[in-house]
């Protein structure tokens, strides 16, 4: 069937083919995002794609401060941006825009090389609903990973990349 058909019908704002959970090449971008949702008052609306609250509850569960783990301060999960998809007009929404603006008035990616795909991640967690946010089956391939989707059947090895998060 139609992947794009698929997420027309199912109302998905947000498709993936890959997932991440990094800190490099990110420095201030965590900090950054959380101090948009605070000054708009949001909170996160799907803790999936919200690394650093999945580091802060095994920091809990393990009964360490999280500035033990000082990487979870900077982790963020990333939306490759070699395959995405996404209904234009949630881009072009006001939400969206203005996250865009504030982050890049702080020169993220000029000084320390922020990537849309930590935008992209960011908008998963905290500007969508779980429902709207859906994962691509589709056959490719990117660096050292590799799905396959045939009859019925996914296979998949993701150097690197997390684990699938199906709805």
């Amino acid at each position: 069937s139609d992947p794009l058909e698929e997420l027309r019908r199912e109302g998905t704002r947000l498709a993936y083919w890959q997932i991440h959970v990094q800190g490099q090449r990110q420095a201030g971008y965590t900090e950054a995002a959380l101090s948009f949702l605070h000054k708009r008052g949001m909170k996160i609306l799907n803790i999936a794609f919200y690394a650093r609250g999945r580091f802060e509850e095994k920091a809990e569960k393990l009964g360490i401060p999280l500035s033990e783990v000082p990487e979870a301060l900077e982790a963020a999960t990333v939306i490759y941006g070699c395959l995405f998809g996404g209904d234009i007009r949630f881009f072009r929404e006001p939400l969206y825009q203005d996250f865009f603006r504030y982050m890049d008035a702080l020169q993220g990616f000029e000084q320390a090389g922020w990537s849309n795909q930590f935008f992209l991640g960011t908008a998963a967690a905290a500007f969508l609903y779980p429902s709207q946010v859906r994962r691509l089956y589709i056959s490719g391939r990117h660096q050292e990973s590799k799905i396959d989707v045939a009859n019925g059947n996914v296979t998949e090895y993701l150097t690197g990349s997390s684990k699938s998060i199906m709805r």
